[in-house]
């Protein structure tokens, strides 16, 4: 139940950034050499994702990955 709740936070949050720099789906997984079914999924909550991943994302936004998971309030 624990790991659904932070899937659908990181889902949640990822959209909110990725929307707020304007990007589509594509132009951040071509940024982030992720394909895009993959951006797409997580997006959804379909799929997690692994850890290389999540700090790539999160560096890349410029937020922890404790904030992208929703371990934290505060990027």
């Amino acid at each position: 139940m624990k790991n659904q709740i932070f899937l659908e936070t990181f889902s949640n949050r990822l959209r909110f950034l990725r929307k707020s720099k304007n990007l589509k789906q594509v132009e951040l997984a071509n940024q982030l050499d992720i394909s895009i079914t993959t951006i797409a999924k997580i997006e959804t909550g379909t799929r997690s994702t692994s850890i290389d991943k999540l700090l790539l994302i999160a560096d890349y936004f410029d937020v922890s990955c404790d904030w992208l998971l929703g371990r934290k309030e505060d990027e």
